[in-house]
């Protein structure tokens, strides 16, 4: 089992329902469909689940990479 836990969430419309968490070894990669009307995505993560999120970066994309650290974290994923 992997140290890695998925909080979705979305503003100001339905939430992400689908975001997929895969890891390739270094490589985390995040992925979800798209929302309609979405323009931009913003990736958080987080050490805890319900406070402490950092912005790692926003896209018009449906999928977010990162590198794998070994810790466990949250993510979520907001959109606009």
């Amino acid at each position: 089992m992997l140290p890695v836990t998925l909080i979705v969430g979305g503003v100001p419309t339905e939430p992400i329902t689908d975001l997929a968490l895969v890891i390739e070894g270094p490589i985390v990669r995040l992925s979800w469909s798209p929302v309609v009307g979405a323009t931009l995505y913003h990736i958080y993560k987080s050490d805890e689940p319900y406070s402490g999120w950092s912005l790692l970066g926003t896209t018009t994309l449906t999928s977010w990479n990162l590198l794998y650290n070994g810790d466990r974290n949250f993510f979520q994923v907001t959109w606009d």
